[in-house]
């Protein structure tokens, strides 16, 4: 379009890093990974209409093994709880979180849980993403940009196919993720084998969202 736009790439913040090293720390003294259940955490933020709730729910739902639980995570309450709430109320492997926690609670909730389920209708930078990966949980996402420049199917988390599904009221299109495609990856995240590979990689991806780099690209742009 004949524009200069210069990339400023996003990165995790020290003060997320260091929460990371904390909740590993914590893991590794409390032997929380040696535990049977598999926690997927839902960020569902304040419930508007780009976070798919609904369809996440329905997948995890449809998921088998008892041995898996689901947190919703949400700040506020919106009317969108008339539908969401029989949802959970029918599976007792999902829980309800709702209230704005305080920063260090928040982190702390988001390190008890073992994977990030962060799929999105249309995103801006999407800051639960860069979260995981700083407290050390693979996610499950649709591949979608900007999801997909956080998540690498494989490495840090697993990405499922998504719809066309309108549009926001500014007009950027909409997606919707594939209910079946997320209820296998839910599945498949549930195996020790492949948490444990996908948690190690998630640690490792870290490197990819350096602040230094974000600090240097901005340094850059000023001095322009």
């Amino acid at each position: 379009f004949g524009l200069e736009t210069p990339r400023v790439p996003w990165g995790i913040h020290p003060e997320l890093l260091r929460a990371g090293e904390d909740a590993q720390e914590r893991r590794d003294r409390t032997g929380r990974e040696a535990e049977d259940s598999v926690v997927y955490l839902f960020p569902g933020g304040f419930l508007g209409h780009r976070k798919p709730a609904e369809p996440v729910i329905e997948a995890f739902t449809a998921a088998e093994g008892d041995h898996l639980r689901l947190l919703v995570k949400a700040q506020v309450e919106r009317s969108r709880l008339e539908r969401i709430e029989p949802l959970v109320d029918a599976d007792d492997r999902i829980s309800m979180l709702l209230g704005d926690q305080p920063w260090e609670e928040h982190l702390a909730t988001i390190a008890s849980c073992d994977v990030s389920v962060s799929p999105s209708r249309w995103e801006g930078l999407g800051l639960p993403l860069y979260e995981a990966v700083a407290l050390g949980l693979p996610t499950i996402t649709n591949d979608d940009p900007p999801m997909n420049e956080v998540v690498t199917d494989g490495e840090n988390g697993l990405l499922v196919p998504s719809h066309p599904d309108g549009e926001a009221r500014s007009g950027i299109p909409a997606r919707r993720p594939d209910v079946a495609a997320l209820t296998a990856a839910i599945e498949r995240m549930g195996d020790p084998g492949t948490l444990g590979t996908l948690r190690e990689g998630t640690i490792r991806s870290r490197e990819r969202f350096a602040w230094e780099d974000t600090v240097q690209a901005l340094g850059d742009l000023l001095d322009r």
